[in-house]
């Protein structure tokens, strides 16, 4: 399944300008870099862009993320290095939950804040 099958729903996008080049479905930092390991996200990137554009990030509602691993539906995660979504491991931040179970490296998660 290709990540046009994928449905998502966005409720709020804030553009910020990208501090490093930016890859589409992967979660994006407050500062506009790709998350770290079990960093907080700001959201994840609507589109690509390049460091120093703006870049529309959704920061509420569902979002398509690629994901690291195998993610089951209801499962929580965070961010790998690479703004990857991956299994929440406690001492991490959690940036949302899986809605449905990852297929083809995407998955769709309820974003979230804490």
């Amino acid at each position: 399944m290709s990540t046009s099958a994928l449905t998502y729903q966005p409720i709020l996008r804030l553009t910020i300008r990208a501090g490093q080049d930016i890859t589409a479905y992967h979660f994006v930092n407050f500062e506009g870099n790709i998350c770290d390991l079990g960093e907080q996200s700001l959201g994840v990137a609507d589109y690509d862009a390049i460091s120093g554009e703006n870049i529309s990030v959704i920061t509420l509602g569902t979002a398509i993320v690629k994901a690291r691993e195998d993610i089951e539906n209801g499962q929580y995660v965070s961010s790998d290095e690479l703004g990857n979504a991956k299994g929440f491991l406690t001492g991490e931040k959690i940036c949302g939950k899986a809605i449905g179970t990852s297929s083809n490296g995407f998955v769709k998660v309820l974003l979230m804040q804490n």
